[in-house]
């Protein structure tokens, strides 16, 4: 193999890995568009739940506020006009007994506002009908469960309510796997703008049988991360004894699990332009550096010394001839001056300055002819 050789199987290799990772680099940016849309789709859904949270709670408190305030008012007259109209003159008591009419009407409608703009919030789950679902099945079945959940907790979303409700199942079906026969404290509490589950099982009645696998408890886990949240599970104090704490943004945050993949596709994209960027400039340092070592390394290989070559006589065997003469030829050799298979080796291994070169010619296996060429 001479430099040509070498130069053209190396820009062939540059070629075809630049190729691939040019098209690699054309894949993993139309990935990553389309995972940047989703990631956008999944923060304007979260900016609309924020929005529509905040919406449904000023309707709820302003519903409330008129039950509260201007109903029982309107309440009040009613109930006066009443009694007003039990002590008028018979002249009085048809207007009176209007009035009452009137103000009884205005109230029912009242009560008809409130109740639309309460049903506003249907989309929503109050808290405490999430967990009385989530514990019906195990209750059912007998399984001892006490619940302590706050009055003024907010209704949850439906992505909430959903891993709120899986929480609560995985871990009652655990506790009473681990603690067969023990009771199940369930406790819901609000901090800040966090919804917390603690989950203790007290220590079993009965032998457990529960196995070890927790693959629910690990896809739980990640389904409360992606939700923004933590979870934690394991053995608790006492024999038998099971353990379940949460944590949750009461806003629904945006799916982290498309942000995850975002970032590591970023990376990836990244890393490949600079694969495409350092391929390139690896293969000029390798067209400049691997040519001055191949000749280099053939002018040291090609080089005969001239004892050597005075060991080589004209019909010495070609075999007994080849032990004195170096592995390769001389690159670029001068015209041959004898006949035959001509071997041209340098004095010295000068890649730059040419030097005498030795001819030893062969003709059927014996040395025909040894020539010395001086330098040009």
């Amino acid at each position: 193999m001479n430099t040509g050789d070498v130069i053209t199987w190396a820009a062939i290799v540059v070629t075809v890995s630049s190729a691939v990772l040019a098209m690699r680099l054309v894949i993993l940016q139309r990935r990553h568009a389309a995972l940047g849309w989703r990631l956008a789709r999944s923060e304007s859904q979260h900016r609309e739940t924020i929005a529509a949270h905040s919406q449904a709670e000023l309707r709820t408190e302003l519903a409330h506020r008129l039950h509260d305030d201007l109903g029982h008012r309107l309440t009040l007259v009613a109930v006066t006009a009443g009694v007003l109209e039990s002590k008028a003159d018979e002249s009085l008591r048809a207007d009176v007994a209007a009035l009452r009419e009137q103000v009884a009407n205005a109230v029912e409608e009242l009560n008809h506002s409130v109740s639309a703009l309460d049903s506003s919030t249907e989309t929503l789950t109050p808290l405490l009908r999430v967990v009385d679902e989530a514990v019906l099945p195990a209750q059912s079945a007998g399984a001892g469960i006490n619940i302590v959940v706050p009055a003024d907790a907010p209704p949850l979303s439906a992505r909430l309510a959903s891993v709120t409700m899986a929480i609560i199942r995985e871990g009652v079906t655990n506790a009473l796997k681990h603690s067969p026969g023990g009771t199940i404290e369930l406790n819901v509490d609000l901090e800040g703008d966090e919804l917390r589950l603690c989950l203790i099982s007290g220590p079993a009645t009965r032998p457990s049988r529960a196995s070890t696998g927790g693959r629910g408890l690990e896809a739980l886990r990640a389904r409360v991360e992606d939700h923004g949240g933590s979870f934690a599970a394991g053995p608790g104090p006492g024999h038998g004894a099971w353990t379940a704490e949460a944590a949750l943004p009461i806003v629904d945050s945006p799916d982290l699990s498309v942000v995850h993949q975002d970032a590591a596709l970023a990376r990836t994209v990244r890393r490949t332009r600079g694969q495409l960027i350092a391929i390139p400039a690896v293969a000029l340092l390798l067209f400049a550096a691997v040519p001055a070592a191949w000749v280099v390394a053939r002018g040291a290989l090609s080089q005969l010394d001239r004892a050597d070559f005075d060991q080589i006589t004209v019909g010495m065997v070609q075999s007994e001839a080849e032990t004195h003469l170096p592995a390769l030829d001389m690159d670029a050799p001068p015209r041959a001056r004898g006949v035959g298979d001509c071997r041209h080796h340098e004095a010295t291994m000068s890649p730059f300055d040419r030097d005498t070169v030795f001819e030893v010619c062969f003709v059927d296996g014996r040395v025909a002819s040894t020539t010395v060429i001086p330098t040009p």
